[in-house]
C-alpha cells in the first residue's frame, strides 16, 4: 500500500469528462518514468475540492480486497474541518451541491 496526502483542487481518478491530471495519473506515471512494474490503484476518492489522505494498492487484487472493507463500513473516516471566526450554532446541516451533485453534510 501507499498512503498520500492529496492536495485539494485535485482529482483522485479522471471524471466522465476524462480529465486527465489526477492524483492517480500523476503517481502512475512517475512510476512508468521509473521503471517499476506495478501500478496503484486508489481503494476510495475524496472530492476534488477535499485534501486528505488517499490509500493506494500495488496492484488490482489488493484494491478489490480493500474496496471490500470500504464498502462493508469496516474503515472508519473521520472529516476535520478549519474555521476561522465563532459558529452560529454547535452543530447543524449543510446542504450544498459538489460538481453539480447534492451534498449534505451534518
Amino acid at each position: 500500500m501507499l498512503i498520500v496526502n492529496k492536495p485539494s483542487g485535485l482529482l483522485v481518478i479522471p471524471t466522465p469528462r476524462n480529465e486527465r491530471r489526477t492524483l492517480t495519473n500523476i503517481l502512475n506515471e512517475d512510476l512508468i518514468k521509473r521503471a517499476v512494474l506495478y501500478r496503484l490503484h486508489p481503494f476510495h476518492r475524496l472530492d476534488r475540492e477535499t485534501s486528505g489522505v488517499i490509500i493506494y494498492a500495488k496492484g488490482k487484487s489488493i484494491q478489490k480486497k480493500m474496496m471490500q472493507e470500504f464498502k462493508q463500513k469496516r474503515v472508519k473516516k473521520k472529516y476535520i474541518a478549519f474555521v476561522q471566526g465563532p459558529l452560529s450554532k454547535k452543530q447543524g446541516e449543510i446542504k450544498n451541491s459538489i460538481e453539480g451533485l447534492s451534498a449534505i453534510t451534518k
